[in-house]
Formats: C-alpha cells, sequence, structure tokens
C-alpha cells in the first residue's frame, strides 16, 4: 500500500449537503481525464486509519497526489460562540448541617447553567416570567379589602358608642335631675307662679328615669315628666358624665342644637328664644333662656357644662319671674352634679 501526506488542518472539514462541491471519494487527476469506472473502484473505510485519504486520491499510473479544491465555507464551519452563564442561575443559599458530633457540613451545591443535569431537569436554570397582575387584583381587591377596614371600624365605632346596658336606679341617680316633686315644691314655697300657687300635684305614672351606661363608661340620665293636660307643667332633663372635656364640650354643643330644634317644634315654629346668661349661669360655659310664643311666655331651658359632666334642663308650661329664680330652681341639683365623681 502506498503512502499518502499527512492531511492539512484546513483540509479536514468535509460538506456533504452542499451539491456543487466536488466529490471527496473521485478527484479528477492533473490536466484533466476521465473518472475511473465503478469497477476500478473499491469501497474506502473511513473507520481504518490505514486506508487512502478521500481528499487526495493518487492519480492513475502513480505519482503526487494532488490536493483537491478547498470546499466552500459553510455555516457550519463558523467556530462556536463562548458559552456564557445564564443570568437566572443563582447560587443556593448556604445551609448549616449540625449532626452534633462537630462533622464539617456538606458543600453547598453549585448553581449551573445548563438546562438538565444527569438527565433530569436543572430548575436552577429555568426562568420563569412573572404574570401581569389584573385590573381586579390591583384595583378591586385593594378596595374590596380597605372597604371591609372601615366597615369594621365603623361598626366597632357605632357599638361602642349606641350598645349601653340599663342601670337601676338609685337615690343619687335621682339626685343628679330636677324632677317633677322638686320643681312643685319650689312653685309652692319658694315663688309665685299664676296658676300654680300651690304648686301642683305630681302624677307618679307620667314620670320616667333611665340610666345608662355605655360601653366606653360614659353615664347618661334621662328623666321626663309627661301628664299631658294643660294645668301641670312638663319637664325633661338629661344628664351626662363624659369620659373626657373634650367628649363633654361635643356633648353641651349637641345639646344646645337639640334644645333649639325641640323648642322650634314646640312652639309649632314661632318660638323666639331670650338669653337669660347674665342672671343664671353655672360652670365653664352655660346657657340659660325664657322661650315665647307669639309674646306669651311657654317656658324655659337651660344648658350647662362643668368639666366632664353636663346637663339640659326643658321646662314647659311654668314661666319664671326672672334668670335668678331660675338658679335657685336648678341649685340642689347643680350642687350634686358638681360634686359626683
Amino acid at each position: 500500500m502506498s503512502e499518502h501526506a499527512p492531511l492539512p488542518p484546513d483540509r479536514r472539514s468535509i460538506s456533504f449537503d452542499d451539491p456543487e462541491a466536488p466529490s471527496p471519494v473521485f478527484v479528477p487527476p492533473p490536466g484533466g481525464g476521465a473518472l475511473p469506472t465503478p469497477s476500478e473502484t473499491q469501497s474506502i473505510s473511513f473507520d481504518d486509519p490505514s486506508a487512502p485519504s478521500p481528499l487526495f486520491a493518487p492519480p492513475p499510473g502513480g505519482g503526487t497526489p494532488t490536493p483537491a479544491a478547498p470546499l466552500p465555507e459553510t455555516p457550519f464551519h463558523q467556530p462556536l460562540p463562548p458559552e456564557e452563564p445564564s443570568p437566572q442561575a443563582t447560587a443556593l443559599p448556604a445551609i448549616s448541617f449540625d449532626d452534633g458530633q462537630g462533622g464539617a457540613p456538606p458543600a453547598a451545591p453549585q448553581p449551573s447553567t445548563a438546562e438538565t443535569i444527569g438527565g433530569r431537569p436543572n430548575f436552577t436554570a429555568l426562568e420563569v416570567p412573572l404574570r401581569k397582575p389584573t385590573i381586579r387584583e390591583r384595583v378591586w381587591l385593594p378596595s374590596l379589602a380597605q372597604l371591609v377596614v372601615v366597615a369594621l371600624g365603623l361598626g366597632g365605632w357605632w357599638l361602642v358608642r349606641n350598645f349601653d346596658r340599663r342601670l337601676k336606679v338609685t337615690e343619687e341617680h335621682r339626685a343628679l335631675v330636677l324632677t317633677a316633686d322638686q320643681l312643685s315644691t319650689f312653685l309652692r314655697e319658694e315663688t309665685r307662679v299664676a296658676g300654680f300657687d300651690d304648686g301642683f300635684t305630681v302624677r307618679p305614672d307620667a314620670e320616667q328615669l333611665e340610666v345608662r351606661r355605655r360601653l366606653d363608661g360614659v353615664l347618661r340620665l334621662e328623666y321626663s315628666y309627661a301628664p299631658g293636660g294643660d294645668d301641670q307643667p312638663q319637664l325633661t332633663v338629661t344628664t351626662r358624665i363624659d369620659r373626657t372635656v373634650d367628649g363633654a364640650r361635643d356633648t353641651f354643643r349637641w345639646m344646645e342644637i337639640k334644645a333649639r330644634a325641640d323648642w322650634r317644634d314646640a312652639g309649632g315654629g314661632a318660638a323666639t328664644i331670650v338669653e337669660l346668661d347674665d342672671e343664671c349661669s353655672w360652670g365653664d360655659e352655660s346657657r340659660a333662656s325664657i322661650v315665647e310664643v307669639r309674646g306669651r311666655p311657654m317656658g324655659h331651658g337651660f344648658t350647662a357644662r362643668r368639666g366632664k359632666k353636663s346637663i339640659h334642663v326643658m321646662l314647659q308650661g311654668v314661666s319664671l319671674w326672672s334668670g335668678e329664680e331660675l338658679r335657685q330652681l336648678l341649685d340642689p341639683v347643680l350642687r350634686e352634679l358638681g360634686a359626683f365623681h
């Protein structure tokens, strides 16, 4: 067997997909000539190292082999770009294993950018796309959560301010409100009012006193005397002890607004309120008045606050001579309210 020259480095790549490339097995001899017939050829095994090179076939009659024409460059001859690590591959957190015997912890696994490791998926190199939140998730759900929180807050506030329990009425409670008995005694003994020279007969069935305490500790007393006849006065008293001074200020303003509305309803919209503050005052702030309807006295009103304690009195059917008499009427109640703890 004849020896052949070694293959040049730039002639080792063969492309069998290019139909215009010269055959790697049958190379024409120098100077032209016919290609060998199939009977003159022999099969060549590319696995046999001693077989003649298919690129440098010897010409007929011997001689120096002529290199074949260079093969055209194809995309298969381009060098592969260097492999870069995937940005999704992140180092795994170190895990501490304490076996209680002082042994060294196992080495933390190293990240890999390959899609598979040993034929199994490499989940550290997988890219998980982030889903864009929907309008319901971005707007409706947060708004719904805020509405629930607001509703719970308002419900709790309403429950604390409106849910109360009724207490048993004691003599201490009765001393904090002006009663029909006190009014009858005052009209009979302390002053002379037309139609009530001898006072009036109190009807117990027309008298009502309720004492309630809210969940936040606010104490409220509501007294009413409404016999329903023209020959007897009508009396409404509200006493309240708040937890804070600011709460009592709000109560005082609410009592003033309610008093004006009640007098307007009682006088058929024609009630006129005449202030008596200079003659009858008490505590940190107070309002005293006489109410007239078309020039005729209808009754008296009094609203006052001292510290955390507030009181409102609405007296109809009785007209006293002055604000000083009104203060005399209320003085026993105001002393008890000022000393109440």
